[in-house]
């Protein structure tokens, strides 16, 4: 301190102060983040002035999460602080169009400033926030932690076989309220309990042919997957999309008539490209042998048999009407091998394509 020249003593009192901001616009260009973070600044140092300390630092140590720096001129005054912290959550949520966690640390002198900022850093990745609540890290250190008690899985399992989702989806959401309120709920125990709640939901997927690994790989699962641990209320967010898109879809497989016709409108308008059941299925996210069974059930045909009838209708009408070679119009029907091709044709058609194409020329109007 006096090499460098600087206003502090080590008597001094410091106390940090974490902000964690949720905007609702989610993620920021540039230019919007450079606009968001002025008008932040300006509303934490309009609120935070007092006669009691002076900020010393605010600064941005990962997106959306900013540390402040205080030094008090007196004794420190955590109830001032909690005061100052609502103040600033209830002007974010306008001004801003954000929420906000607010972590309140430990108060100690410069020579154990390093210590405190860590204890605070710990617990903002340990705890799992609540928006527009303040925490305070001398609570979190002295409250007594348990270890996971996982909810009744059996209960939440036969919800999900009698299509309870609604209730299965209130029961999961009463869980992590009590959690919370016994102070028991960590970023560790939330992963633990969105695993168990993620596998009970993909079990009961698979078991109904659905494939939920496929069903799930979206941006829109990958965006709240990877923030559900960001707050309770995130979690709360991906828990009603996993089980609001696994009803729908539960909903829609149940209905063979419909992924049948799904499945006819794809092929009609990809018969070109190469089609495999496993193809077909991924469309559908349902299990190949499943989407087999429901497509010939309400078909009459099997999938394999639908796409020759497909394509070779497809190129009947080329043969007639343009005048494309016989090779050109089996490779635009999905067939590589001319001589697959050709047999499949007269098996459908009587005539092997080049004599039908023979004939049509031969006698347009037939």
């Amino acid at each position: 301190i006096k090499e460098q020249n600087l206003s502090y003593q080590m008597s001094d009192t410091l106390q940090p102060l974490i902000f964690n901001l949720f905007p609702y616009n989610g993620s920021m260009g540039k230019e919007e983040k450079d606009l968001f973070d002025f008008a932040l600044l300006n509303v934490l140092y309009e609120l935070f002035q007092s006669s009691c300390f002076t900020i010393e630092s605010i600064l941005e140590y990962k997106d959306y999460n900013w540390i402040a720096i205080l030094k008090w001129n007196q004794t420190p005054d955590t109830p001032l602080l909690e005061e100052l912290c609502s103040s600033f959550i209830q002007k974010a949520n306008p001004y801003l169009k954000c929420d906000v966690c607010c972590n309140i640390g430990l108060y100690d002198k410069l020579n154990n400033v390093g210590n405190v900022l860590k204890q605070s850093l710990c617990m903002d990745e340990e705890i799992t926030r609540c928006r527009n609540q303040t925490f305070l890290v001398e609570a979190y250190l002295y409250q007594n932690k348990t270890g996971y008690t996982p909810p009744d899985l059996a209960s939440l399992e036969e919800l999900l076989n009698q299509n309870q989702f609604i209730i299965f989806l209130e029961e999961v959401t009463k869980y992590l309220k009590v959690m919370l309120n016994n102070r028991t709920l960590e970023t560790s125990v939330l992963s633990l309990f969105r695993l168990e709640v993620v596998q009970l939901v993909y079990s009961f997927l698979n078991l109904k042919g659905i494939r939920s690994h496929k069903l799930y790989s979206g941006k829109t699962n990958d965006r709240l997957f990877m923030h559900s641990l960001d707050s309770i209320e995130d979690m709360e967010e991906y828990l009603e999309y996993l089980v609001t898109t696994a009803m729908k879809y539960r909903d829609f497989a149940a209905q063979p008539k419909s992924v049948a016709e799904e499945i006819k409108q794809y092929i009609h308008a990809n018969y070109g490209d190469d089609l495999t059941r496993n193809d077909l299925a991924e469309i559908v996210y349902l299990n190949p042998d499943y989407l087999a069974r429901i497509f010939k059930r309400e078909t009459g045909v099997s999938l394999g048999s639908y796409i020759i009838q497909v394509r070779i209708a497809a190129a009947k009408h080329l043969l007639e009407t343009t005048n494309m070679s016989v090779y050109t119009v089996a490779s635009k029907v999905g067939y590589n091998n001319y001589s697959y091709f050709s047999k499949l044709f007269k098996q459908e058609v009587g005539l092997p394509p080049n004599e039908y194409k023979k004939e049509q020329h031969y006698n347009p109007a037939h």
